[in-house]
């Protein structure tokens, strides 16, 4: 056995199929993306059959010579990334870029290297230089999973740390004026960006952060002074073009519906999300206020408000039951006003 071989060919084979569905099972809860226009199932069976392939090109690469725990794990992450690379590709573009630039250069140079080599016994040339393009296919191979798991790793800090894949690239700020007016015409350069001539144009990171400085002014709007930030990920796999997340007050977009949706669905989403954090202050007030107080009828629908979001139906059992709680119901009424305002504003 060769000092790179620690398994038998059976046992190499055996520890790719346990490590397939361990490093799936994370991959799904971290990083899965569905394909636009395909259910998770069916983008799930690509994604595996994708697999499926680079885990056999791997095997057949390795399996003489280099069967340990090293290629493993670049057999099976390098498909992973791939697809990973494939499904973010829209939202970080650069980034993605500049990893596949690296790796097609290291790999094409190293390649070259071996090659390019003097071939001293002509009588076995042609051996020489078919065991050749096999070390250089499986570098290249290595290359590449080193590649796709800086991209994987990358996304999956990002979420640790920020909680989602993408944030704008402007921070959030306050109010430049005391009236809603005064910041509605400070920034109609970027309301003007909601015209789907010109949003279809745009990058993902260019529609977030247009999106940060309207929810500024939705704030302005209601009042808000506390922090709301905004950013996207993928809520696709769950039914969801956006949420809003009370302990972080971060409001989250769906990544395909950021990309591919109309401006007036994505500003629709936006405001409704808004809205909720909106309701969670006034919750807060409600629930703070004396007993006395909490009679008074402006509480009265906040008092609803209070009672659904101790005890929240997100739709997952009853859609109809989820759908028509009065701080949806609300936040659905609000959000197709906040649309129509910004919209005659902007025509």
């Amino acid at each position: 056995m060769s000092a790179n071989n620690i398994f038998e060919r059976n046992e190499f084979i055996s520890e790719h199929i346990f490590f397939f569905f361990a490093i799936l099972f994370i991959y799904k809860a971290q990083l899965f993306r569905c394909i636009k226009g395909l259910s998770v199932l069916q983008s799930m069976v690509v994604l595996s059959i994708l697999s499926a392939a680079g885990i056999t090109a791997g095997i057949l690469l390795h399996i003489r010579h280099s069967r340990n725990y090293f290629c493993v794990f670049c057999d099976i992450l390098a498909p992973f990334g791939i697809y990973t690379a494939v499904m973010y590709y829209p939202v970080k573009t650069a980034f993605i870029r500049t990893v596949i630039f690296c790796v097609l250069a290291v790999s094409f140079l190293y390649g070259a290297l071996i090659l390019l080599r003097r071939i001293k016994n002509r009588q076995h040339a042609a051996r020489i230089l078919l065991r050749r393009l096999r070390r250089a296919a499986a570098s290249a191979h290595v290359f590449t999973a080193a590649g796709m798991t800086v991209i994987m790793a990358n996304l999956i800090i990002l979420r640790l740390f920020t909680t989602t894949v993408m944030q704008p690239a402007i921070p959030e700020q306050e109010p430049v004026f005391a009236s809603y007016e005064q910041n509605v015409a400070a920034h109609m350069d970027t309301l003007q960006l909601l015209q789907p001539e010109t949003w279809e144009k745009m990058s993902v990171s260019e529609k977030l952060s247009a999106l940060q400085i309207i929810a500024q002014l939705e704030q302005c709007y209601l009042g808000i002074s506390q922090p709301l930030t905004i950013g996207a990920d993928d809520l696709g796999q769950y039914g969801y073009q956006g949420g809003y997340v009370e302990s972080t007050h971060q409001i989250i977009l769906d990544l395909n519906h950021l990309s591919y949706d109309p401006p007036d669905e994505v500003l629709d989403t936006l405001c409704h999300e808004i809205y909720h954090h909106y309701q969670h202050l006034l919750t807060d007030i409600y629930l703070n206020a004396d007993e006395e107080a909490q009679n008074l009828r402006i509480f009265q629908n906040i008092r609803h408000y209070a009672e659904e979001f101790q005890n929240y139906n997100d739709g997952k059992d009853d859609f109809y039951d989820y759908y028509f709680q009065a701080c949806e119901s609300d936040a659905r009424d609000y959000a197709g006003v906040a649309v129509e305002r910004y919209y005659r504003i902007i025509d």
